[in-house]
């Protein structure tokens, strides 16, 4: 896959606690950027995203989930591979959720040939709410595990 642009999406709300999680992995990200990544930053509208997400180069997206797993708890899916499980990426304040996005795209044949999805698990929603301590913590993993696909992906090193 080197040569090929890789975008990595995060999507949330930021002010709406642990809904923030997709934004804040993808802003830390950015932080230390490898050549051929770009970062997109989404609200999670469903046609802005499957937009996004009609991409040539694997895509990465990044969003909070609530399926009573325990907070901070982090679901890694190959959505290009199979339908994403419903339960997830229904936390949208949209009547489409981002689960329904991925799914539309992929009846629409216009998913990614890779798309990775990294789910942050929840637990604080409300609007005004704080990131949760146990997503905190999660943004940090997920940000290192993200950060290794990309190196994979790329053909890049880092010390992230």
């Amino acid at each position: 896959m080197e040569g090929e642009t890789i975008t990595v999406i995060g999507v949330g709300n930021e002010f709406r606690g642990d809904d923030a999680a997709g934004l804040l992995v993808v802003r830390q990200l950015k932080e230390k950027p490898l050549p051929g990544v770009k970062f997109l930053e989404q609200s999670g509208e469903a046609t802005a995203l499957m937009d996004a997400m009609d991409q040539t180069g694997p895509v990465i997206l990044v969003d909070a989930v609530q399926s009573n797993a325990k907070a901070g708890t982090i679901h890694r899916y190959d959505a290009s591979e199979q339908s994403m499980p419903a339960q997830f990426l229904r936390c949208s304040t949209h009547n489409f959720s981002v689960h329904d996005a991925i799914e539309m795209a992929r009846a629409l044949d216009k998913l990614p040939l890779r798309l990775m999805v990294f789910g942050v698990e929840g637990s604080q929603f409300e609007p005004g709410a704080e990131v949760s301590s146990p997503v905190q913590g999660a943004i940090v993993k997920a940000v290192r595990q993200i950060n290794k696909e990309l190196q994979t992906l790329t053909g890049e090193s880092s010390d992230a």
